[in-house]
């Protein structure tokens, strides 16, 4: 009779506590759904391509909390994805996803953002909720006096390859306004390992002058250029910014890729 007792309450342990995840689950996941965007659509397919076949991508830039969904795709996959978060709140929020839903081979890093260190956090799109303090902290673009306290480290995409003995096979930047650091900082890793390269720009918030820029530096590099129109790649060549990026008529092209 004991013995039944105990084996019952297991039981009911069990259940319960997946009771509770399921909960979590549901409730993490339910505001990203609403709010989730079709942009990752044009350039999760060489995300995906990539890992499929083993290999390691880098995503660096801020993301959306519906980022999970497509870390969630990517860790069927027999390779790995190591994303780096500038937003604390997002940077927590998906490693709390990543614990519930064991992503293993899904690494989540913190990346410094200098813009928001400086304004103290002011990010008109980043909720007060996303802005909670955070431990390890990786800045992809400069090496700017920050107190030690309440940092980790201070890198570039170089050297955090370097250190950590990763040769990625893609590397996918988010270029914000006009800094093209984070590019610079990962040059030699793109003379060493010719890995494939995916820039996502955001929406109105990019300079035609920090493209051009980025389109030169890799064109030195020895990379062939395309924007991507519905996951279908057209040769950068072909690219005009009055047709593919014209607010006005309200389509904005924003994913390259270079190979």
């Amino acid at each position: 009779m004991y013995n039944t007792n105990v084996l019952q309450n297991m039981y009911s342990n069990k259940v319960f506590a997946a009771g509770i995840k399921f909960y979590e689950l549901f409730k993490l996941a339910v505001k990203p759904s609403i709010y989730k965007d079709n942009n990752s659509k044009e350039y999760l397919p060489f995300i995906e391509k990539a890992v499929i076949k083993g290999y390691t991508v880098l995503d660096i830039g801020s993301h959306k909390r519906s980022y999970f969904f497509d870390l969630f795709k990517i860790a069927k996959l027999p390779g790995r994805m190591i994303a780096f978060e500038t937003s604390p709140g997002i940077y927590s929020y998906l490693q709390r996803m990543k614990q519930l839903l064991n992503l293993d081979n899904i690494v989540i890093e913190q990346s410094f953002d200098r813009k928001a260190s400086l304004d103290g956090g002011n990010d008109n799109n980043t909720s007060a909720k996303d802005k909670v303090a955070s431990a390890t902290i990786i800045d992809f673009k400069a090496r700017i006096n920050v107190p030690e306290k309440g940092r980790a480290s201070l890198d570039t995409v170089d050297h955090y390859c370097s250190v950590n003995f990763i040769i990625p096979a893609l590397i996918k930047f988010k270029v914000e306004g006009n800094d093209l650091a984070v590019l610079l900082g990962a040059k030699d890793t793109m003379q060493k390992y010719k890995p494939q390269i995916l820039i996502e720009c955001s929406e109105g918030k990019v300079s035609r002058q920090t493209l051009l820029e980025a389109f030169k530096l890799l064109s030195e590099l020895h990379y062939s250029g395309y924007f991507i129109l519905d996951t279908i790649k057209v040769r950068l060549a072909n690219f005009d910014f009055n047709t593919y990026q014209n607010e006005v008529l309200g389509f904005y092209c924003n994913n390259f890729f270079f190979e």
